[in-house]
Formats: C-alpha cells, structure tokens, sequence
C-alpha cells in the first residue's frame, strides 16, 4: 500500500495523511510548505486544586461562623477494633476542610447516641470492624438516626449487606475507589457552606 498524499499541510490535512499511513518524510515535507498549524494549549490544572477550593470554603465558613464544618465519627467498640476506619473517615473529609470528632469508641447505640446529640454536629460516620458492623451497625444506624443524624455515612464496602445496612438507616457508604471529591462536595453542601 501506498503512503498517503499530504495535502496542503493544513492540522486536518495532516491528521487525515496521518490516519491514511503518510510517512513521517512526507508529514515533516507538508509541514515545512504549509501553513504553520496554530493548536491552543490545554488550560494548566495542578492535580489538588479542587481539594484547596474545598478547603478555601471550608476556611471561609469558619471565619463566618465560628466553627469548621464537622462530621461526627460514630466509632464502635475499642480504640484497636475501629482506627483503621476512622482513620480513613478523618483523612478523606478533613481533605475537603471537614472537621472530624473523634472519639475513643462506644460499647452500645445508647451511648453513641447520647455523644452525637451532645456534639452538635449534623453528620455521623458510622467506623468500625467487619465484624463490629454485622453484629452493631444496624442498631447503631437506627440509634443514631433517632438522635438525629441528617446524612449517615458508614466506612468500608458494605458487600452483600449494602440492602440491609440501607434500610437500618446508612445513607452513604465511603471506602476505597469512592467519589472523593462528590462525597466532600456533597457534605459541605449538606453543612450549609457555599462552594
């Protein structure tokens, strides 16, 4: 086959010889008797820049209010049973500018319960175990929604659970490969900060 023809070396001329097997001889020749191409730059992004936009608004509603944007993290059982999660919860939206309340951890919903009420906060991250959420998640949820939680997130992939975990009352659930940036988005809205 034949290398293509280059036209007048125009960027479609050249794109079209390119894809039709032009030579790179021939692309360098009607290069060097055309029309200079012009092509525009892509526009310069770093690759955090929507994380300090988030954070920018976070710094903003503090100055206005007072107070951070804060999220409560509903911690179940011992410190060593729940920090993996919690330690997740606290990084993903403090990396939006979203206070977290930390907590040692609850043995029981009452418990959690009565501490979100007495945070003030709207929002709870429900942290813990594998084995914590399949035998407290559902009572902690249900706790948490009577004291009332507006949006409930809970750490970690809920698997084959994700139905039940819904109905007990989880709105959301954030683990690794999750929206980051909609999940703090979407919270900051919730909290009343303007973006």
């Amino acid at each position: 086959m034949a290398p293509a023809a280059v036209g007048s070396g125009s960027l479609d001329d050249l794109v079209e010889a390119a894809t039709g097997g032009a030579t790179r001889a021939g692309l360098t020749a009607a290069l060097a008797r055309g029309t200079p191409a012009r092509v525009e730059p892509l526009p310069r992004h770093r690759l955090h820049e929507s994380f300090e936009a988030l954070r920018d608004a976070a710094d903003r509603h503090k100055l206005a209010h007072g107070s951070w944007p804060t999220v409560f993290l509903a911690n179940i059982g011992p410190v060593a049973q729940h920090t993996a999660r919690a330690t997740y919860a606290k990084n993903l939206f403090e990396a939006g500018g979203i206070q977290t309340l930390g907590n040692n951890g609850f043995p029981d919903a009452e418990s959690v319960a009565a501490a979100f009420r007495a945070s003030g906060t709207r929002i709870a991250v429900l942290c813990g175990s594998d084995a914590l959420y399949e035998a407290h998640a559902a009572p902690f949820a249900q706790a948490l929604k009577a004291a009332g939680v507006e949006h409930l997130f809970l750490a970690g992939n809920p698997g084959d659970r994700r139905a039940d975990l819904t109905a007990a009352g989880i709105d959301e659930f954030v683990s690794v490969g999750c929206d980051v940036l909609s999940v703090l988005r979407a919270t900051l809205a919730r909290l009343g900060v303007p973006l």
